[in-house]
């Protein structure tokens, strides 16, 4: 197991999971961190933190297509619902990594917030993004769709502020809607599913 989820990092490490290092750690020079308050701070991390969650799902489950490997790893014996999974945490733990690594440097810089409060609402709405990016680039076989449909959807909510999606809009720390990470990280989780079908589906297909 351990050499298996070794094996997957190295395959993660591609040019667009690189991007999104870049890009979150470019964020303390973009953005003044300094004596934020907890409103502030959150507009930062619910509307840009969260982007990188389309940058590092959205090819997920296509490294072996881009590697004309696809033949071979669907006749190998590890299931790859198992790859899936272990593609996922990886993911969520670099989340994890990189979005502590963020609040700590305005912690540090003296801005005043929930750290955990902060911390799960970034990862849900990266996750939200991310899944669906990942779902349209499966449907389609296209990761240009997926991230065409994530980033649209993403700036349908910046434009319309929730007026549309009520509960479970993507930047609902900002209004204080209640329940609402509850409910998006139950839809991340029946993405992540709807997800996993298609994969199913597409190893059963192509054999």
């Amino acid at each position: 197991m351990l050499g298996l989820v070794k094996h997957n990092i190295k395959i993660l490490i591609t040019p667009s999971y690189i991007i999104g290092w870049l890009f979150l750690l470019c964020l303390p020079f973009a953005f003044n961190f300094k004596l934020l308050n907890e409103m502030e701070l959150a507009r930062i991390s619910e509307q840009v933190f969260i982007i990188v969650g389309i940058i590092w799902f959205c090819n997920l489950l296509h490294h072996e297509e881009v590697d004309n490997l696809t033949d071979l790893v669907y006749q190998m014996p590890v299931k790859q619902s198992l790859i899936f999974i272990i593609r996922l945490l990886i993911i969520f733990f670099s989340m994890i990594v990189a979005f502590t690594t963020l609040l700590l440097v305005a912690y540090i810089q003296g801005a005043v917030f929930n750290f955990l409060k902060l911390l799960m609402s970034s990862i849900i709405g990266a996750l939200f993004l991310g899944t669906i990016s990942m779902l349209f680039s499966q449907l389609t076989r296209e990761i240009a769709v997926g991230y065409m449909v994530s980033f649209a959807y993403y700036y349908f909510e910046l434009s319309t502020k929730g007026v549309y999606t009520k509960y479970f809009y993507l930047f609902g720390l900002l209004t204080n809607i209640p329940y609402n990470k509850v409910l998006l990280m139950g839809v991340c989780l029946f993405i992540i599913m709807i997800n996993w079908i298609i994969l199913n589906f597409r190893i059963n297909g192509w054999r």
